[in-house]
């Protein structure tokens, strides 16, 4: 925050705010990693009892010394929380509006009926994202905790469930392949 005010104050300057812009990118970038490694970290706290300074370290040993793929697919699922979650906003949305629409669309009606559909939808935004944001949490978190334990001891799933195992693996040979291929192309 204290580079952007620097960075703000010296508007104008055409060179450091290409500078300013740059470092903002990079600042943005080891941001999310820090947070990636955090939700990981967070996984050995919950699941080992870890403190979190522990947490991290068991992470980074996990992202050194074992298989990364699931913790690198487990970060696709921030996308898929995010748009489920805005879709769950939506349609919030679309069904209090069509529940107060013959309120506020009648032309005997009054102006105050069409404000009602207004803060109903509004309202209705507000759920939706509590409760869509809230399911999709609890989802996050469940792949969050099964990629870093996969990533740990692939063989635990195997052993308890082989069918379950196979098609994971699978998957992962997929998401592997998505990877190298895109590495490839760099």
């Amino acid at each position: 925050r204290a580079l952007q005010a620097v960075a703000e104050a010296m508007e104008g300057n055409e060179t450091v705010e290409i500078l300013g812009m740059v470092l903002k990118c990079l600042l943005s970038c080891v941001g999310e990693i820090v947070e990636f490694f955090s939700d990981l970290a967070y996984v050995q706290v919950a699941v080992r009892g870890f403190s979190f300074c522990e947490g991290v370290n068991a992470t980074f040993a996990l992202c050194k010394f074992q298989n990364i793929k699931p913790l690198l697919a487990g970060s696709l699922i921030g996308s898929v929380v995010t748009m489920t979650s805005l879709c769950c906003m939506l349609g919030a949305i679309a069904a209090g509006v069509a529940a107060s629409w013959p309120y506020g669309t009648d032309s005997n009606s009054d102006p105050a009926a069409f404000t009602v559909c207004k803060i109903t939808a509004v309202f209705s935004m507000l759920v939706g994202i509590i409760v869509g944001g809230g399911m999709m949490a609890t989802i996050s978190s469940g792949c969050s905790c099964l990629m870093v334990l996969y990533a740990e001891d692939p063989e635990a799933l195997e052993r308890s469930r082989p069918a379950l195992a196979e098609a994971f693996e699978a998957r992962m040979n997929d998401i592997g392949e998505g990877f190298e291929l895109a590495s490839r192309s760099h």
